[in-house]
């Protein structure tokens, strides 16, 4: 009896010595703890840099349901862009981008790239504060939908309907903001509104160097766009998702046909 005893309590105490030893070796010796974030959900328009003024509008889903877990909070949606002069170099960039996007093996360093490498900067609006753009929705996805210029008609007024403006399930933040002084994106050298300046080198927002040899690019300016899900971890990093591709448009400065 007394040696059965002996054998169990031995055998407790392996069970008890392997508990923890996996507790330390999880806890010390590190496992790696991986956030993973879902991309938004998919594009609804896509604009190309040579659409016509009316197709001149960015339109997505959030993944807001998709994002929440005991182990990560989702903040929300940003949104980043950037100004370039040359098309060819936007071109260049936008494709290494979407290559990682597309990638299988280093699809998680987009976001780091897009930020850092190509500084995109991150898309404001007049009614909203903070790099989020769009604040997580507990309920449901959300609809968003993006016109950086006003479309001025014959008339000198801005037409109804193709307001620069950012809405987000149809309610309005007013227009979107340049990461720059508080500048809108309506550039163009003929209008009088100051926050209305036309992009220039130095701006943090616009491509180095902003210049261009090809005769198309004269008083063009390209704009491409990416939306990223953010989330606040329990270790309190933040994780990035993948980015998705929204779309360019062409702001030309010479001309209210934007």
């Amino acid at each position: 009896m007394k040696k059965a005893y002996t054998s169990k309590l031995k055998h407790l105490f392996k069970v008890v010595l392997m508990g923890i030893c996996l507790f330390l070796f999880n806890s010390g010796c590190g496992l790696d703890v991986y956030y993973v974030v879902e991309a938004p959900s998919y594009s609804i328009h896509t604009p190309y840099y040579d659409s016509e003024f009316s197709n001149c509008f960015f339109s997505f889903r959030t993944n807001e349901n998709n994002n929440n877990t005991e182990v990560k909070k989702f903040l929300g949606t940003a949104i980043y862009y950037k100004i370039y002069k040359s098309k060819s170099k936007m071109d260049s960039e936008v494709g290494s981008i979407t290559n990682l996007i597309n990638s299988t093996d280093n699809k998680a360093n987009a976001a780091p790239r897009l930020t850092s490498t190509y500084n995109f900067k991150p898309l404001r609006a007049e009614k909203l504060s903070g790099a989020v753009l769009i604040d997580h929705n507990d309920s449901s996805d959300q609809t968003v939908w993006i016109r950086l210029t006003d479309y001025i008609g014959s008339d000198g007024l801005v037409v109804p309907g193709y307001e620069a403006e950012v809405r987000i399930n149809d309610i309005s933040y007013g227009k979107p903001i340049r990461d720059e002084d508080g500048l809108n994106f309506n550039f163009a050298s003929y209008r009088k509104d100051e926050k209305s300046a036309v992009p220039k080198e130095g701006d943090s927002d616009v491509q180095e160097n902003p210049t261009s040899t090809d005769s198309d690019d004269d008083n063009r300016w390209y704009v491409p766009l990416f939306a990223v899900g953010l989330s606040l971890n329990d270790d309190y990093t933040n994780t990035s998702s993948v980015p998705l591709y929204l779309g360019c448009v062409t702001i030309k400065d010479n001309e209210e046909d934007n």
